[in-house]
């Protein structure tokens, strides 16, 4: 089996720009599900959690390879990315929709969002947060745990992971009243970034088996789209309905779409790594963070003014949220993540920022 070459958009230094492309198809899923209240795109946001994984554990795997200051650039790098914009949003949303949020602040200080949003829902505007808090709270333990154990350890892990998970759903969902808590809290939703990690290892150490895994990449995306499609029309597979059937293995569907999809942008080939590779694709994959981080603030925004008229709020959260993105990337965000560095590196731009989650 031949190896998996490198993707077509990668750079020199290693940038892959399918990826890109990859989290804008994430962030317009998850856009769709909140503004057009569209079913089953929700798992866009399971595609970042994959693709997350994916990022982090070659970021930590190029670190212990180097040596050095491991920790000291691993969390530093994380602080810049994620901190400024996610305070900016946070603020945005309170000047516009109050400041409820602040009787619950702890969860919003310390990342355990999906804690507090496992309890009680929150604002509207503010409720994405919880995705973000359980990739921060898988941030604090996997760099420990990668340091620690050697690359085929790992592996196992990966998979045990892509088991256990699924079975903590299954066992704990007699005690929860709803389905909330498997959905939001971080040891149910570990298989997504377990996976991500998983084809990160073997995208390193192992592209051969890699390769016989992403040739098919097409077919397990589509295997699990058709899959989800199909419990859908059975209501004990529906996320809401908090059975063992849908925590168990609903979620492990999702994950196979998502999986099935990076392996395909790694890949490099066909046309949809040619979608992805598109500028206005890859564009909106660049700024998605911000744009995850207030589209919900616009959509609300965009109901308060045009009520239940679908395609107003859209079309007025889209242009706001695409504006908004767009402003932060060029305004702050790769300023910040620049700061520091020599004044002869140039500022990242679309084209030469480094791959970043």
């Amino acid at each position: 089996m031949k190896a998996l070459p490198s993707a077509a958009g990668a750079s020199a230094k290693g940038r892959i720009a399918e990826l890109d492309g990859l989290r804008a198809v994430a962030i317009a899923a998850v856009f769709l599900h909140h503004a057009c209240r569209t079913p089953l795109l929700w798992a866009g946001v399971d595609i970042f959690f994959v693709l997350s994984g994916f990022l982090i554990t070659g970021i930590l795997l190029e670190r212990k390879a180097r040596g050095g200051a491991y920790f000291k650039y691993f969390y530093e790098r994380r602080v810049r990315r994620i901190l400024p914009p996610y305070y900016l949003a946070l603020l945005l949303s309170s000047l516009l929709f109050g400041w409820e949020w602040l009787r619950h602040w702890y969860w919003f200080a310390f990342f355990g969002m999906n804690i507090g949003e496992s309890i009680k829902r929150s604002h509207f505007s503010v409720q994405p947060y919880w995705s973000l808090a359980v990739e921060e709270q898988f941030y604090f333990v996997w760099p420990w745990v990668m340091l620690a154990v050697s690359a085929r350890n790992l592996r196992r892990i990966c998979i045990a992971m892509l088991f256990i998970a699924p079975l903590l759903r299954i066992l704990f969902t007699p005690l929860f009243h709803n389905h909330f808590p498997i959905y939001f809290l971080t040891p149910f939703r570990a298989d997504l970034l377990c996976a991500g990690a998983l084809i990160a290892l073997l995208w390193r150490e192992d592209r051969v088996r890699l390769a016989a895994w992403s040739k098919w990449s097409w077919a397990i995306a589509l295997a699990g789209m058709v899959a989800m499609i199909g419990v859908s029309y059975f209501p004990a597979w529906r996320a809401q309905s908090n059975t063992r059937e849908a925590n168990g293995g609903l979620y492990s569907i999702t994950l196979v779409i998502a999986a099935g999809l990076l392996l395909w942008a790694l890949r490099g080939e066909g046309w949809f790594c040619k979608f992805l590779r598109w500028a206005p694709v890859r564009y909106l994959g660049l700024i998605s963070y911000s744009m995850y981080l207030v589209h919900t603030t616009f959509v609300m925004l965009g109901r308060k003014w045009f009520g239940e008229t679908t395609w107003k709020i859209a079309l007025t959260a889209a242009v706001l949220t695409v504006g908004y993105g767009s402003v932060a990337w060029f305004g702050w965000e790769r300023r910040i993540l620049h700061w520091g560095l020599p004044a002869s590196q140039p500022l990242p731009t679309v084209e030469t920022e480094a791959l970043h989650s």
